[in-house]
């Protein structure tokens, strides 16, 4: 039997658009990574890990416009869990950035079933992408202050993070029978 791709990935990183490129051979999806059951439901005798991340600041400011937060709160509120160095704060249904951007804490329990590892911005072009632009540019003020707050070490993990062939998994979608 084919193992079947399952996305495990992060808010704003391109999942749904991995999704309609894999369709109609897909069959399983778990958005965050971070969430503490997702390991739980990863099944590797009949599926292969599939990971999307992106690049922390550009995931950071997509996630602000695209939940619509800047209605209810400034941008500095909005990094204030990450700060302070706080997390997943139950009051403000606010995510600590910095945690969840390190993605290699997250990818590491799949690593011993060879995942397929992509970075958004390597592989955009091959995808449905829907709300690129829908948000105003970064400046360099707020790239600097998206930084402070995910801090350099996980910018620096996303830079490391070896990444797969997307022309072999391309392939393996292909080669799929189901």
């Amino acid at each position: 039997m084919d193992k079947i791709p399952r996305i495990i990935g992060f808010p704003k990183c391109g999942t749904s658009a991995l999704e309609q490129f894999m369709a109609p051979k897909f069959i399983y999806r778990i958005e965050s990574a971070f969430w503490p059951d997702s390991m739980k439901k990863f099944n590797p005798d009949v599926t292969i890990p599939v990971f999307i991340l992106r690049d922390p600041v550009k995931r950071v400011w997509s996630t602000y416009f695209f939940f619509r937060i800047y209605e209810k709160m400034s941008f500095r509120e909005y990094l204030k869990p990450s700060m302070d160095k706080g997390s997943f704060t139950k009051n403000s249904g606010l995510w600590d950035f910095a945690e969840t951007s390190n993605y290699t804490k997250f990818i590491e329990p799949y690593l011993q079933y060879d995942p397929f590892v992509f970075k958004l911005e390597e592989i955009a072009e091959h995808l449905p992408l829907r709300n690129g632009g829908a948000h105003p540019p970064l400046t360099e003020s707020t790239t600097k202050m998206i930084e402070e707050a995910v801090t350099q070490e996980n910018i620096e993990l996303y830079k490391n993070i070896k990444t797969s062939d997307f022309s072999k998994f391309k392939e393996f979608m292909s080669a799929l029978n189901y």
